[in-house]
């Protein structure tokens, strides 16, 4: 049976199994949901595919071992010690030894006979030991302390890294809780719209309760999809630390 309603038609009665047929304003709202989820789901599922799976302490261990910051400390330290190497090397015993062949001509002669042997070789060789030298000493324990300040700045690079990686990870997980209770919130707020739109087709209910639930039906789909983004961008995050 169909009823003239101002602004348009509405069809009421029964259609298959007691169920009321759906308006064309709802019909329409529900395919451009529709739509809209299938065209926004398909490029996560498609993207899920590639992403990786790894635990807490794999991500940690993959985090310290490619890290730019690790890896810059962990140079910083050897530039630290070898300079502390060069510094010492200083301090220590030196041998010296040198070779000098002259080679004369003419050789000079008097009577027939050479006065100077044609080829003449000089050795020499010599030991320093430093006795006292306290700016060495001084410059020797700075090159210490300074690999001592490379050793604690690593040490702390590597627990930022950690820290870093370990919140990325728990935020992945915090996301998919969102995205679970968002997506329980939008099935029940789908239900009620459908209850709301059936007592409205019925003639039971009012249109502005069912205009209420699909306002609260769209709103959590949008927290759904908000969710979803947030899942990508920790997951973004996480991977930056990890494959960095």
């Amino acid at each position: 049976m169909a009823r003239a309603r101002r602004g348009g038609w509405r069809v009421q009665g029964a259609v298959g199994g007691g169920r009321t047929a759906p308006g064309p304003l709802a019909r329409l709202l529900l395919a451009v949901a529709l739509i809209g989820t299938t065209g926004l789901a398909v490029p996560a599922l498609a993207g899920a595919q590639d992403i990786a799976r790894v635990t807490f302490e794999e991500a940690v261990r993959r985090a310290l071992a490619s890290h730019p910051t690790v890896q810059g400390a962990a140079a910083q330290i050897l530039r630290a010690d070898a300079i502390r190497q060069q510094v010492r090397a200083r301090a220590l015993p030196s041998v010296d030894a040198t070779f000098t062949t002259t080679v004369i001509d003419p050789v000079t002669s008097f009577g027939g006979e050479n006065i100077v042997p044609r080829t003449q070789t000089i050795s020499a060789g010599g030991l320093a030991v430093p006795l006292l030298s306290p700016v060495r000493w001084a410059e020797r324990a700075q090159a210490a302390d300074q690999v001592a300040v490379a050793e604690r700045a690593g040490a702390e690079a590597r627990r930022a890294v950690a820290l870093a990686t370990g919140q990325a990870y728990l935020a992945v997980i915090a996301q998919r809780r969102v995205l679970e209770l968002n997506e329980r919130a939008r099935d029940h707020a789908r239900a009620h719209y459908d209850y709301a739109n059936q007592r409205l087709q019925g003639g039971l209910g009012s249109r502005l309760n069912a205009l209420r639930a699909q306002q609260e039906l769209s709103a959590n789909e949008a927290r759904v999809e908000e969710a979803r983004l947030g899942i990508t961008r920790a997951q973004e995050a996480l991977g930056v630390l990890i494959a960095a």
